[in-house]
């Protein structure tokens, strides 16, 4: 699987937002988010753009482990803040966003359905 290039800190820290993360500080240019879980779990997030891919990597692999969720479904998600916008994700498939908060975990099916979405609008 290959990781998309030129993501920001900021697009990841709202992709970690969606999948149950909130922040709860930041200093510099480093945002500090935390799930309250089960397992809590904490981490931080360089506000780079673009971040490097090794750095996006771990941090990716750090929730998934945590999280019990795919890679490839973190990397979908980035992928549809990427192509939509945030206010475009609320406004137009408020439908499908309820699927987003299952216990803060991010199903498969959830995201091929609003991947269907946006593809049906396009």
């Amino acid at each position: 699987m290959k990781l998309p290039r030129g993501v920001s800190g900021d697009r990841l820290a709202r992709a970690l937002e969606h999948v149950g993360h909130s922040v709860i500080r930041q200093k510099g240019s480093h945002l500090r988010l935390r799930h309250s879980g089960p397992p809590s779990h904490t981490i931080t997030v360089p506000l780079n753009n673009p971040m490097k891919v090794g750095t996006l990597h771990s941090i990716l692999t750090e929730v998934a482990h945590m999280r019990s969720i795919t890679i490839e479904s973190l990397v979908e998600l980035l992928n549809l803040l990427a192509g939509t916008g945030v206010g475009a994700l609320y406004q137009d498939r408020k439908d499908v966003l309820g699927f987003f908060a299952f216990d803060g975990m991010i199903e498969g099916v959830a995201l091929q359905r609003l991947s269907a979405g946006f593809a049906d609008q396009a």
